[in-house]
């Protein structure tokens, strides 16, 4: 197993950043599309702010990538387009708004598990500090989607 230093990162963690970037180009595209599908504007307000976090994220973990002269990964998976297409046909051909919160919930439940399981293996190496600081975002996303879903079904 290659070790890691504080100053380059063993294939194993660029393995995982590399995973975490195509999840956050998933997110990005995926809350990009729900901004364009909710016709409440709240939802599209906040849908495309955190769009915007998360190609902010994809861009921080692409460039600790590049520092180690290493190739980021520049597009989305196969899977994120997928979903995509169920929140589309979810929103076309169901209840709207409460069946987009609910895909959204659920791949805001996959970005947090996988930034937990990284966190776990790289504490210590240079990339922990910026993975600490996007999880606690994708917390925060994570818990409004949640309150905005309550209040939609609420309503």
């Amino acid at each position: 197993m290659t070790s890691e230093s504080q100053n380059r990162l063993n294939q194993r963690t660029i393995t995982a950043l590399q995973e975490l970037i195509e999840i956050n180009l998933d997110s990005y595209n995926g809350f990009t599309k729900a901004a364009n599908l909710i016709e409440d504007t709240t939802l599209q307000h906040h849908f495309a702010g955190v769009a915007q976090e998360r190609i902010r994220q994809a861009v921080g973990l692409q460039q600790l990538i590049d520092s180690d002269d290493e190739q980021p990964l520049i597009e989305g998976s196969i899977a994120g387009r997928i979903h995509r297409a169920i929140m589309d046909w979810k929103d076309t051909f169901s209840e709207g708004p409460n069946a987009v919160l609910t895909e959204v919930k659920r791949g805001e439940d996959y970005i947090k598990a996988k930034y937990e399981a990284v966190l776990s293996r790289t504490a210590g190496s240079k990339a922990a500090g910026l993975l600490k600081r996007q999880y606690a975002a994708v917390k925060l996303a994570r818990n409004r989607i949640c309150e905005l879903r309550t209040k939609f079904t609420a309503t």
